[in-house]
């Protein structure tokens, strides 16, 4: 189902006229944003096709879409500082006194 809806968003973005209904007064990119670190990996691929797409088409989506994929691609290594972080915090200066 989810791949159908992604599909069907994907033809609607190789029109101007809907593109631009799609692109500027939907939260369509937003909702894709969130599926790019869904499980199947056909919905990956179509998200990553659709990401592309966007950026070609829409400069104002160009950060927000490398910042989230650069996010997703790192993920498990941020969870991971984030825990050896909250495990072993670094001691400031006060507390060497």
């Amino acid at each position: 189902m989810v791949q159908q809806i992604l599909n069907t968003f994907l033809k609607f973005l190789f029109f101007g006229p809907t593109r631009e209904i799609v692109l500027h007064q939907t939260m369509m990119v937003s909702i894709v944003l969130e599926l790019l670190s869904d499980k199947n990996p056909n919905i990956r691929v179509l998200v990553n096709a659709i990401l592309d797409y966007v950026q070609i088409h829409d400069d104002s989506w160009k950060q927000e879409i490398k910042a989230k994929r650069f996010t997703v691609h790192n993920q498990v290594y941020m969870q991971f500082m984030q825990d050896y972080d909250e495990k072993y915090p670094l001691e400031g200066p006060e507390d060497e006194m």
